[in-house]
């Protein structure tokens, strides 16, 4: 009895540790600047980076943008991306961003002559890959910025 115990207490520590990881994987800290200015900073990235600002409102710190993917080749598919942007102040200086990423696929018709695109929507995006590439532009931006 007390090994099962034990197994039981194991998988939810376990299961625990891996909630707070998938929650980790898809945020960022940045250090030493206020919430303001942070929320500037991503309007600024955001513009300069070809994302397409679809919604704002600072007074929560949220911030939508919209990514268009297109693949290489005849037969690729486009992809849509809205990255959604949580503010979160841990401390006057330290700022904490939460992502969330909805997906939508271009998909194809099987009408001769119909060129519209439609797109699939595929839901809010858990592969950590999706956030990664994203979360890394954003901490060299901001390493960039504080060291000029």
């Amino acid at each position: 009895m007390r090994r099962y115990f034990l197994f039981a207490l194991f998988l939810l520590f376990n299961s625990s540790l891996v909630t707070a990881q998938s929650h980790s994987a898809k945020s960022m800290m940045v250090m030493n600047m206020d919430k303001e200015e942070t929320y500037k900073q991503l309007l600024k990235f955001a513009q300069e980076n070809d994302y397409f600002i679809t919604s704002l409102n600072p007074e929560v710190g949220f911030q939508q943008w919209k990514y268009i993917s297109k693949g290489k080749g005849i037969l690729a598919r486009e992809r849509r991306l809205y990255i959604n942007l949580f503010l979160h102040s841990e401390k006057t200086n330290e700022q904490r961003i939460d992502f969330q990423i909805n997906l939508e696929t271009q998909q194809s018709t099987n009408d001769v002559g119909d060129f519209r695109k439609t797109f699939k929507d595929e839901g809010v995006v858990h592969e950590t890959a999706y956030y990664d590439g994203l979360i890394r532009l954003l901490k060299t931006y901001f390493d960039r910025i504080q060291t000029e």
